[in-house]
């Protein structure tokens, strides 16, 4: 505490005057005593570091044992203001508790600005030591004292890899690997089917007799179907017909109906099979035969027609998916 007193010296004069004459004069003399106290502050810690963000340290690092990390204080990190009234000269000093999960625990080794100056990990802190010493004079621009830049040490033991706590919730310790494969559909074929049939060469007897409404072909009709398309939805077979016409071209068609099972074809497009579930099967990866037996395959021809030589064609159609 400092206390200044000055003495002021205080002066009154009194004048008394009268027009008629003069009087005599009295001069007065008073002392009045000033003071004021100015009380010294105190000398504080005002800014610290508030955290150390040291980057992670893996237990692969710890593998390859002890792992030293660094971080670095800003300048003015740390901030001391001296209002004591007096120079001072103090000391900045630090300790820190062991690092812990809760359960585990180790020794981090914990320097700053010297990384040989570390650190005693103690529960009480008991194991402070001086960062800096230094002197701070009271002037007005010298009362306050900024740390400069320096760096922060932390070093995790290997020994801290033991430590894995077993109670770990491994609900995010998960992973999704996705795979994928594209299958590329084949084709719907059909093939191999018999080229060609003869009904045999008939006489007008018996076409005018009405004995040729059934005439069966000399072979069956085979088709070959194979499904590569993988669809699963199956296919039906179609045919149209154009009729028989005679090679002469002034001739009329010969008008007769050709019949395979138990189907008439005709010019438009006919349903003459329809996939099972087990031709579906049978026919993925290898043909099947379907085949209309050559008594199946008969040529209606009409008394009206006349002698000639006749031909037609039976166009057929491998469609994918089930028949309407």
């Amino acid at each position: 505490m400092f206390m200044n007193k000055k003495k002021m010296l205080l002066v009154a004069s009194i004048a008394l005057m009268s027009s008629v004459g003069t009087v005599a004069s009295a001069e007065t003399v008073g002392e009045t005593t000033l003071s004021v106290n100015i009380q010294g502050g105190d000398l504080t810690l005002e800014k610290w570091a508030q955290t150390l963000a040291f980057k992670t340290v893996t237990l692969n690092d710890l593998s390859q044992g002890p792992v030293t990390r660094t971080v670095t204080l800003p300048a003015g990190s740390f901030v001391v203001n001296n209002l004591t009234g007096a120079d001072q000269t103090w000391s900045l000093a630090a300790g820190v508790t062991t690092f812990s999960d809760g359960t585990n625990q180790f020794d981090g080794s914990l320097a700053l600005g010297d990384a040989q100056n570390k650190l005693v990990a103690t529960p009480d802190l008991l194991g402070m030591k001086a960062i800096t010493t230094q002197t701070t004079p009271t002037t007005p621009t010298g009362h306050v004292w900024q740390s400069k830049a320096m760096d922060a040490y932390l070093t995790v033991p290997a020994t801290a890899a033991f430590a894995a706590d077993t109670n770990v919730n491994t609900a995010d310790n998960t992973a999704t690997t996705t795979g994928s494969v594209k299958l590329s559909a084949g084709d719907l074929t059909l093939n191999d089917v018999t080229p060609s049939v003869s009904f045999g060469t008939l006489s007008m007897q018996d076409v005018l007799a009405g004995k040729t409404t059934a005439v069966a072909a000399d072979k069956a009709v085979v088709a070959h179907v194979t499904d590569l398309t993988g669809s699963g939805t199956g296919w039906h077979m179609t045919a149209n017909y154009s009729g028989m016409k005679s090679t002469d071209d002034a001739a009329k068609p010969l008008g007769d109906t050709l019949t395979i099972g138990t189907t008439a074809l005709k010019a438009a497009d006919q349903t003459i099979y329809s996939a099972t579930g087990d031709d579906v099967t049978a026919a993925k990866g290898e043909a099947i035969a379907k085949t209309t037996a050559a008594s199946d395959v008969t040529l209606n021809v009409p008394s009206t027609a006349t002698a000639g030589e006749y031909a037609g064609t039976i166009n057929w159609k491998l469609v994918a998916g089930p028949a309407n």
